[in-house]
C-alpha cells in the first residue's frame, strides 16, 4: 500500500463540504494522490474538485449511499474497500469519525488510519471503530469557539501543513461556465443592480418564511432591481421546499427571474461568480456559496486585512440566522466586512437556543413554516440593510 495515496472521508450537508473545501485544498499538496468518499448530497460539488488534466484537486469520488437502506449501503461500502485496496491506497482519513462510514476502510496491517481526537466526536463512535480497527492514529483536537473553517484548518499542524491559503473555489466544467455565463448575458447581471434570494435550507427550523420572500421581492422589483430566487429543484431531504415554494409563490411576479431548475453547479458559479451585488440567504449551502471570503494577495482590488494579518476577498451577502450559531456557521469572513448577520431582534420567550451546542433543542423537529424564531426576523430590516450595502457600493 502506497502511504502517499490517501482516502478523505467526509460526509455530510452540502454546506458542510464547502467548510472542508480549503482542507481537502491543502492535504492535495501533501498527498501525490487523494480521493474523497462523500455523502450523496454532497457529490456533485466534490466531482467539481476532479476537473482539470494538470492542476484537478481529487483523484476520484465515491459515495457513501444512505438512502437505499443498510444492506446496500453495506455492499456499497465494500466496493469502494475494495477500489481502495485495488488502487493501493495507504491512507485514510476519516475526518468526522463515526464508525459506519469507517466501514469504507479496507481491514490492513499496511495502511495508516487518522480519525479525530477524542474530544471531537463521540466516545461510543470511538469505542466501536477501535473494535473494527485495531490500529488507528488520533488527529490533534482542533481549535474550539471559532469558525468551523479554521476549527478544521488547525488540524493541519497535525500533517505539517503550513504554507497553505484559504480557497473555496469548486472546479467548473466548460459547459457549466457556459451556461451559467450566458444567463448572466442574458439579465445583464455585470451592469445593473440586482440580489439573489435563496429561499430553502435543509431543515425547516432555518428557513425564512416564504410570505416574507415574497414581500421583499415586492420591495426590490418596485425599485427596479432585478431579482433572482434560487433554490434546488429537487432535494428530497426538505420534501423538495424549494422548488415547490418557488413555483406556488414566485410565478405571477413580473420581472422575477427565477433558476431554480438550473442544476446545483450552475447556481453555485453564479453565486460565488460576484455577479450579484448581494445573495440573501437563511444558514445553507447558498449562503456559504456565495460569502466565503478566498485569502488573496494584498494586491488584489477588493481585499481587505483582516485581524489575522492575511488579506481576503468575498461578495456581499446577508445571512439569516435563528436556531443555529453564526460564529460557526456564517459565511466564512474574517475581516467582518463582507457577511452580515441578521438574527431576529427577540426570540420568543420559550426559545431553548443553546449557545454552546449551536442549536436549540427544537432545531430537528420543527415543521415547515413553522420555525418560530426565523419568523421575528422582520421583511424591513432585511430591506433597509440591502439598501444600505447597495448605497455603499455606488459611493
Amino acid at each position: 500500500m502506497k502511504k502517499n495515496k490517501a482516502l478523505f472521508i467526509y460526509s455530510g450537508w452540502m454546506g458542510d463540504f464547502l467548510w472542508i473545501v480549503p482542507t481537502i485544498r491543502a492535504l492535495s499538496k501533501k498527498y501525490d494522490s487523494l480521493s474523497l468518499v462523500v455523502s450523496e448530497q454532497q457529490k456533485e460539488l466534490a466531482e467539481s474538485l476532479m476537473n482539470g488534466d494538470l492542476d484537478k484537486i481529487v483523484e476520484e469520488v465515491y459515495v457513501d449511499i444512505k438512502s437505499r437502506g443498510m444492506i446496500y449501503r453495506a455492499i456499497n461500502q465494500h466496493h469502494i474497500r475494495k477500489e481502495a485496496k485495488n488502487k493501493n491506497i495507504g491512507t485514510y482519513i476519516d475526518w468526522v469519525g463515526k464508525w459506519k462510514t469507517t466501514l469504507c476502510i479496507p481491514h490492513s496491517k499496511e495502511i495508516d488510519i487518522y480519525l479525530p481526537a477524542e474530544e471531537d466526536t463521540r466516545k461510543r463512535e470511538h469505542k466501536i471503530i477501535k473494535r473494527l480497527h485495531k490500529k488507528t492514529n488520533l488527529m490533534s483536537p482542533r481549535d474550539k469557539n471559532c469558525h468551523k473553517v479554521d476549527s478544521y484548518l488547525s488540524v493541519l499542524k497535525y500533517f505539517n501543513i503550513k504554507d497553505f491559503k484559504t480557497n473555496f473555489d469548486l472546479k467548473y466544467n466548460e459547459e457549466v461556465i457556459n451556461r451559467a455565463e450566458k444567463i448572466i448575458r442574458l439579465h445583464n447581471l455585470r451592469d445593473v443592480p440586482s440580489v439573489a434570494l435563496n429561499i430553502g435550507s435543509a431543515q425547516f427550523s432555518k428557513i425564512w418564511p416564504i410570505e416574507n420572500f415574497k414581500e421583499l421581492a415586492k420591495k426590490l422589483q418596485k425599485d427596479n432591481i432585478i431579482t433572482m430566487i434560487f433554490g434546488a429543484d429537487s432535494f428530497r431531504w426538505n420534501n423538495n421546499y424549494d422548488a415547490r415554494k418557488e413555483k406556488t409563490n414566485f410565478k405571477d411576479y413580473d420581472g422575477l427571474v427565477s433558476i431554480s431548475s438550473n442544476p446545483l453547479l450552475i447556481n453555485a458559479y453564479l453565486l460565488s461568480s460576484g455577479v450579484f451585488d448581494i445573495s440573501v440567504a437563511c444558514d445553507s449551502f447558498p449562503a456559504h456559496m456565495a460569502g466565503s471570503a478566498n485569502e488573496v494577495s494584498e494586491k488584489t482590488i477588493g481585499a481587505i486585512k483582516a485581524d489575522n494579518g492575511k488579506y481576503y476577498k468575498a461578495n456581499k451577502t446577508i445571512t439569516l440566522f435563528g436556531p443555529t450559531n453564526d460564529l460557526f456557521c456564517s459565511p466564512y469572513d474574517p475581516t467582518g466586512k463582507f457577511a452580515t448577520i441578521i438574527r431576529p431582534e427577540k426570540y420568543p420567550n420559550y426559545c431553548e437556543y443553546d449557545l454552546i451546542k449551536e442549536k436549540c433543542s427544537k432545531y430537528e423537529k420543527i415543521s415547515e413554516g413553522e420555525s418560530p424564531c426565523m419568523k421575528k426576523i422582520s421583511v424591513g430590516k432585511v430591506y433597509e440593510v440591502i439598501k444600505e450595502k447597495l448605497a455603499s457600493k455606488s459611493q
